[in-house]
């Protein structure tokens, strides 16, 4: 161990500097392989006698071209580098900038890479560039590193790369705060490649503007510099490239002397070490890495392989510093074999293969944690102050989840996987919608954890969007700092702390909050150490660095286990019968699962279509409705701007479809003023709908392929919420949007839903959604006593269940016809359509397999209000459903009801058929069949 890490009460940053790796230049194949032992073994090595690190800095250059095939090599290259130092310590985090290989070249003749080449020459440009008039140029700069983005946004969110605090204007543009075992370390990475987009020497002609790093700084980099103990600022291309005649603005706006410990650079390939001082002033230190894989030709085109990389370290005591630094190059031996060793071409003490630099900076070294249990903006993972004596009962955040005994046995993969993330990190994401049984799933994490009952506690975190004000109003509301929490919290042993309803609908902000709440929980489980953390949000985070588990809606077979094992179910509804229409009703949301089963211990489980609020007609209320759904639906509804009404009118049409619909086929949903993606955004951001993906078969739907659908709890209280008049008006506008305006009288084979339905691959969504609009346009005819409106209802119901079966549709018929003859069996004087419906249900009922029910129904039929025809199809549909059965004489017996209604009917060629198949003769079997 080298003396620099001997003292234990210095605070030290310690990092990893590679640059320059240019995957995918064209002698890299054959080349590489070999390097890559020799590079791995030596950096083995070296972590083995130097110890652990903080941080791996990348400054550039990660592909040759910029092309997406050569990040993804990049990726596997980079993994194998994280393995190695894996061996040694837990993973660090890596922090990288583009370098002008990172970028896809645009053409020549691309107008902004003409009207970027005279950058310095036209005053307009230089100026716009960075104002809204400028946006056209800076999404340019955006799409020459899209693949850049891209990867790096995948790294993030595998945990590879750090999460940036904040992001300025162009790629690589980034503030970090890097945990160390003593504080925090603070990064920022500049894009100074971003003029460099042909091919030529542009020494000279670059620049790193001071807009970009206020941007990330809040305007504020020197208050930035002074909260961390430790700061580095990284570019891919040295000082000495940007403008000549702008020496200030790098010198004095961005790195003047004091400001940041080190500035870290590759692009030269050539490593390199500067520390200049002038007239007294502070040190400035600049350090150049040598390329990890670099051809430099010279002369007759031979070329010099200058390889290498970097271990430095910086100890802090106070104001002063001490720099050193472990250069590693790649050398010939006599035998003619590469490998790397100490850089002497650097001044490297002999025994220890390093140098080292004592400078002093501006400020005083600072603690991650300001006193008095607050945190600073910015630090990350910070160690909290407890020194106070105040003790906090716990009581108060205490959260009951209950027992929950049919949560145990459901969501096993998401049960698992948030088990495996607390395993090795102690923390995770939840995402979880209004209804989705959050309290029963910690129930049963907590279970498995073997955390005591009462030791689950929750912080609402619905109102946090910046620390001090958070922690403010915190202690406003239970008379507690965060730091008084967190003592008392690891006082107790096992133990899970929620952070409750994360608000991420402010998408500007979202990727900040995200940062600085995943510190605030890597405090409590760097002291508590026994404790737990989940942070809750009803969205999914944008970049985590923890695991995301989301909790979605049960599939049948979770279900069954569900109402099974529940306290109000039993194993009669685990039954697949009894799982499948309890899905129908409840959408598999646990909430509504609960209030099925509590409804079950008064009605049957035939009666559940009278409870499910889809068909109810409005007005009927929703016990148990959280508060944040109240208020997020009442300050649309109550908002004088004209965008959050239309958005609230919006959030109407869907609540009116079950299965959600496409904004295309919506857009003219209340005539002349349509709606728009800015209506949809204003839903969305409120978690008020979510947009899932759409497997659509028709050509003509909206090609986004996104469908908005507005969650069960949601649309129950939406649907409640209505006034009656409102409600039916938007009913009947949907009933025209699926059946065209004629469907009243039963004419809908050329409507759109009409035409959809009587083809094969009509898409779910849509059969779904245009049976409820059938099932409650029959109950609020049927309610309202009026003829006509039940006549037309009628007719409506029985053209759908027509249209439904010449599609092939059976389950879907069979569901409607149950539920019609459900409704129907409440109503008087309905005798006739009654035994139409059970007629159409049994004869769907045998066409998806279920034949004993499809024979009871049979049997019990009323053909006194049938045809005919029905008589007839309803004898056949019987006969051949004993024939399914293998009970050939009743089949024949039914079969010879069919000839005997209409002896010259097809029906009766079908029937003499069932009859012939069962004659032993095989000769006059066969003379009957022709």
């Amino acid at each position: 161990m080298t003396a620099s890490l001997e003292h234990e009460n210095n605070r030290a940053l310690r990092w990893l500097h590679f640059s320059d790796l240019h995957v995918g230049m064209g002698d890299q194949t054959q080349l590489w392989p070999r390097f890559k032992t020799v590079f791995l073994r030596d950096l083995h090595a070296l972590l083995q006698r130097n110890g652990t690190i903080d941080l791996v800095v990348f400054s550039g250059d990660l592909a040759y071209q910029g092309d997406a095939a050569e990040f993804e090599r990049f990726d596997a290259i980079i993994d194998e580098i994280f393995d190695c130092i894996a061996a040694h310590q837990e993973r660090p985090k890596l922090v990288t900038v583009p370098g002008n290989h990172d970028i896809v070249r645009p053409p020549p003749l691309a107008p902004e890479a003409v009207a970027l080449k005279q950058f310095w020459n036209d005053a307009a440009l230089s100026r716009v560039i960075w104002e809204a008039d400028g946006a056209s140029y800076r999404s340019f700069l955006q799409q020459t590193l899209s693949n850049y983005i891209d990867w790096r946004e995948r790294a993030i969110n595998r945990g590879l790369h750090a999460v940036p605090d904040l992001e300025g204007p162009f790629p690589g543009d980034a503030s970090y705060t890097i945990a160390t075992s003593t504080g925090s370390a603070g990064v920022i990475g500049l894009n100074s490649t971003w003029l460099q987009l042909g091919s030529g020497n542009y020494e000279g002609e670059l620049h790193v503007d001071p807009r970009q790093l206020l941007s990330i700084t809040n305007d504020s980099p020197d208050e930035w510099a002074r909260s961390k103990h430790v700061s580095l600022l990284i570019t891919h291309q040295p000082a000495n490239w940007l403008k000549l005649n702008k020496p200030a603005t790098w010198e004095n706006d961005i790195n003047p002397p004091g400001r940041f410990d080190v500035h870290l650079f590759g692009h030269m390939h050539q490593p390199t070490t500067a520390s200049t001082r002038q007239g007294g002033g502070l040190s400035r230190i600049s350090m150049q890495v040598a390329s990890l894989f670099g051809l430099e030709w010279y002369g007759d085109s031979t070329f010099q392989r200058i390889q290498g990389y970097s271990l430095n370290e910086i100890v802090s005591r106070g104001k002063l510093r001490t720099l050193t630094s472990w250069p590693r190059r790649l050398i010939t031996t006599t035998s003619g074999r590469a490998k790397l060793d100490r850089d002497f071409e650097q001044d490297l003490d002999e025994t220890t293969g390093s140098f080292s630099l004592n400078y002093e900076v501006e400020r005083e070294d600072r603690a991650a944690i300001e006193p008095g249990g607050g945190l600073p903006s910015g630090s990350p993972s910070p160690k909290l102050d407890l020194t106070t004596t105040i003790e906090f009962d716990l009581s108060v955040i205490r959260f009951d989840v209950g027992e929950k005994r049919a949560h145990r046995n459901v969501r096993r993969v998401e049960q698992e996987t948030c088990i495996h993330s607390f395993s090795s990190e102690k923390i995770a994401w939840i995402s979880a919608d209004w209804g989705m049984g959050f309290d029963g799933f910690v129930a049963s994490i907590r279970d498995k954890l073997h955390v005591p009952y009462d030791a689950v506690f929750s912080i609402d975190f619905s109102t946090f969007r910046e620390r001090e004000s958070f922690f403010d109003t915190l202690h406003t509301r239970i008379n507690a700092t965060f730091s008084q929490i967190c003592e008392a919290i690891s006082e107790i042993g096992p133990s899970i702390l929620i952070f409750d309803d994360v608000d991420l609908a402010a998408s500007h902000q979202a990727r900040e909050i995200e940062a600085d709440i995943e510190k605030l929980a890597s405090a409590v489980t760097d002291y508590a150490g026994q404790a737990h953390c989940i942070i809750r949000s009803r969205r999914q985070p944008k970049s985590p660095r923890y695991r995301v588990i989301e909790l979605r809606v049960l599939d049948e077979a979770d279900l069954a286990v569900y109402a099974s094992e529940s306290e109000i179910g039993g194993s009669r509804y685990g039954k697949p019968d009894a799982a499948s229409l309890l899905l129908r009703h409840t959408d598999g949301v646990p909430t509504r699962i609960d209030d099925a089963l509590r409804d079950l211990e008064v009605v049957s489980l035939r009666d559940l279509l009278a409870a499910n609020p889809d068909f109810v007609t409005a007005g009927e209320v929703v016990v148990g409705t959280p508060p944040a759904l109240i208020t997020s639906v009442h300050e649309l509804q109550k908002s004088q701007e004209r965008s959050e009404q239309r958005a609230y009118e919006l959030l109407l049409a869907l609540s009116a479809l079950p299965q959600g619909e496409q904004l295309g086929r919506l857009a003219r949903f209340l005539g002349v003023h349509p709606f728009g993606p800015v209506h949809a955004r204003a839903l969305l951001e409120r978690s008020l709908i979510d947009a899932v993906g759409l497997s659509t078969v028709d050509a003509s739907a909206d090609n986004t392929g996104k469908a908005l659908i507005v969650p069960r709890p949601v649309r129950d209280y939406v649907r409640a919420s209505m006034d009656p008049a409102a409600a039916a008006s938007t009913d009947r506008k949907a009933l025209d949007l699926y059946f065209g305006r004629d469907w009243a009288s039963g004419s809908i084979s050329s409507s759109s839903t009409g035409k959809r339905v009587r083809a094969a691959l009509c898409d779910g969504y849509e059969i779904q959604n245009a049976s409820t609009l059938v099932l409650r346009n029959a109950r609020r005819s049927l309610d309202g006593g009026e003829a006509t409106e039940i006549e037309a209802s009628i007719r409506l119901a029985t053209a759908f269940v027509e249209a439904l079966m010449h599609g092939s549709h059976y389950r879907a018929a069979s569901g409607l016809c149950e539920d019609m003859v459900q409704l129907l069996q409440n109503y008087s004087g309905h005798d006739k359509e009654l035994a139409v419906f059970n007629y159409e249900f049994a004869r769907n009922l045998r066409m998806i397999g279920r034949i004993e029910e499809a024979i009871e129904i049979f049997e019990s039929l009323n053909e006194d209000h049938l045809s005919k025809l029905q008589k007839q199809q309803a004898a056949l549909g019987l006969a051949l459903s004993y024939e399914s059965r293998g009970d050939e004489m009743a089949a024949a017996t039914s079969a010879q009801r069919v000839i005997a209604i209409d002896q010259h009917s097809n029906l009766a060629l079908q029937a003499r058929v069932i009859i012939t198949n069962q004659m032993v003769d095989e000769f006059k079997r066969e003379v009957e069949l022709k």
